[in-house]
């Protein structure tokens, strides 16, 4: 019964970290915000190459063994995300 609200719980606040990397994206182009976060680029763009690139570190005909590592590799990326958004928002906090 709370698997499903986890997905959910985990698609909302992976929704909610891009749409603060858009804000973030756009204060940074416009000379607001300084810090760009490398970390959570280089991860976002890491688990993007990942996803599409054929080869993993198991294959995807395995059943549930093949999607674990995509699943690894995806709450690392949002760990990342997570842990680098929240300084923008604290930032962005501080400016209003």
């Amino acid at each position: 019964m709370k698997k499903p609200f986890i997905l959910i719980s985990l698609l909302n606040r992976t929704i909610d970290n891009l749409k603060v990397m858009r804000l973030l994206w756009r204060d940074y182009r416009n000379g607001n915000y300084q810090k760009i976060p490398i970390k959570g680029m280089v991860a976002f763009g890491l688990f993007i190459a990942y996803i599409i690139n054929p080869f993993d570190f198991s294959s995807d005909f395995i059943p549930l063994w093949g999607q674990l590592d995509d699943f690894g590799v995806l709450m690392f990326c949002l760990y990342l995300l997570d842990k680098e958004t929240s300084q923008y928002q604290l930032w962005r906090d501080n400016q209003i």
